[in-house]
């Protein structure tokens, strides 16, 4: 048939197929962007409550500085 390698076919249908994958992304991204910032914001709001996020920008992980991880039982905790 005309599909092999180095036949007009194939390479319309590679072209064909690269378009389509093109378009799909650039249609389904910004749904899944969109979709993904209003669960987004409820993590970073979760996250500031519970004391890991300073502001929305900046994660604190004072476990990578010897601090404890955050509810890591050191003993030293005032009774």
């Amino acid at each position: 048939g005309g599909t092999g390698i180095g036949s007009l076919n194939w390479l319309l249908r590679t072209l064909t197929g690269a378009l389509f994958g093109l378009a799909s992304v650039w249609l389904a991204y910004p749904l899944l962007e969109a979709g993904l910032a209003d669960i987004r914001q409820q993590l970073e709001r979760q996250l500031v409550r519970a004391g890991v996020l300073g502001s929305k920008t900046e994660v604190r992980r004072p476990w990578k500085l010897g601090a404890p991880h955050p509810g890591e039982y050191t003993g030293n905790e005032p009774s």
